[in-house]
């Protein structure tokens, strides 16, 4: 199971991650998803999968504190640069335990008073969640983010096989204007709505499934119970966590 990728499909992927000259050599990465190609066929899937198990089943207490140092450093960083969280946290507050707890409202009260200073406002921009638990959550993003967020996407896709060239369709509650990407708005997921989409991605010969677990979950629930047929790749989800429960039932549902 941890044997993936051979030597050969190594080489294969580097070789698709860069431009090249007339002669064959390599010239330049070809953008994000060479990035995360090129970083792919660097690691050895076996070690690096068994570094991963190994994280994961063996001293958890070296990774735990290394997770907390990063956590609490953003929270000091907050602190020093938030005018919401100077506020909240004092001069005292460096932990991700001195906190306070805060509602949605407080939040949404605080607008851009919780970013930090000195960033220029061509850096950031708004965004939402997709309300699945009420009234969707407005927030910041950092522009340089996208990019950073974009490469490792990539690169976990490849790490996990997710079929390339394929149409994706992406459940959120705003989708990225790109080649091949099929938008499901994550809002107003209603039996007719879901009906109509499923009988489209039914005329494509392949086509893959990303987006919010919660989502995807409920597309799932509707297919299953209006008795359509839906045959994804695969799935992927994000954002709010895969219950188990959504797992069993996403996979029997679309046969993964």
């Amino acid at each position: 199971m941890l044997n993936w990728f051979k030597a050969e499909k190594r080489r294969d992927f580097l070789r698709g991650c860069f431009e090249t000259d007339a002669s064959g050599v390599p010239t330049e990465l070809k953008g994000a998803a060479a990035y995360a190609q090129a970083r792919l066929a660097m690691v050895d899937p076996d070690l690096f999968l068994q570094q991963m198990i190994a994280a994961a089943l063996g001293d958890r207490f070296v990774w735990q504190g290394v997770s907390r140092a990063l956590r609490d450093g953003m929270v000091d960083f907050a602190r020093r640069r938030s005018p919401f969280y100077q506020d909240r946290l004092g001069k005292v507050g460096r932990r991700f335990e001195d906190i306070p707890l805060l509602s949605k409202s407080e939040i949404r009260d605080a607008g851009a008073t919780m970013l930090a200073q000195g960033i220029p406002q061509t850096r950031y921009y708004a965004y939402q969640t997709s309300g699945s638990s009420g009234d969707p959550m407005p927030f910041f993003v950092d522009r340089a983010w996208g990019g950073l967020v974009e490469a490792s996407r990539k690169f976990f896709e490849l790490l996990h096989r997710v079929p390339s060239g394929l149409p994706m369709v992406c459940v959120q509650t705003l989708v990225p204007d790109l080649p091949n990407v099929y938008p499901v708005l994550a809002t107003g997921l209603t039996d007719s709505y879901i009906a109509e989409q499923v009988s489209k991605w039914d005329a494509w010969p392949e086509y893959w499934i990303r987006g919010y677990s919660s989502s995807i979950e409920q597309i799932a629930a509707v297919v299953e119970r209006l008795g359509l047929m839906a045959s994804p790749a695969c799935v992927v989800t994000h954002a709010d966590m895969l219950t188990d429960v959504g797992r069993e039932l996403i996979a029997r549902v679309f046969i993964l």
